[in-house]
């Protein structure tokens, strides 16, 4: 667990900031998906909400986020090109999610899906981890 204070933990909320907006793509990925019809599998969908709230608390190490998103893409993408899907446009996306520059509203202007915004507008991202450790 990480608490929020130090340089560290500074980057480690930039990081967290970038994986909302990541985790944000992979929720309207999975909402588009589903929406077209396509059966995503049930492994999605928690997984899904488990790291929305490790991103909100901010009390979970980038790397266990980012191991669980990670995982969360391969799901998507593999379900994507199963159903003979082109996943490219969602995983340049997800790419550029990753960066200082990335900006929520350049992202979802590429995809056109707007749920990309309400999903990253439910981040606080104060940093705050139940209070000091």
């Amino acid at each position: 667990m990480v608490t929020p204070t130090g340089d560290k933990n500074k980057v480690e909320l930039e990081v967290l900031k970038e994986y909302g907006l990541r985790y944000s793509v992979l929720a309207a990925w999975d909402d588009n998906l589903r929406d077209q019809g396509v059966m995503v599998p049930a492994s999605v969908s928690k997984p899904l909400e488990r790291v929305r709230v490790m991103i909100s608390s901010g009390c979970f190490g980038v790397s266990e986020v980012g191991a669980d998103l990670n995982r969360i893409e391969c799901i998507l993408m593999n379900t994507a090109t199963s159903a003979g899907q082109d996943p490219d446009m969602w995983m340049e996306t997800l790419a550029e999610c990753m960066g200082p520059k990335a900006n929520i509203d350049a992202v979802e202007k590429k995809i056109g899906f707007p749920a990309v915004k309400t999903y990253f507008n439910r981040f606080d991202f104060s940093g705050a981890c139940g209070g000091p450790a």
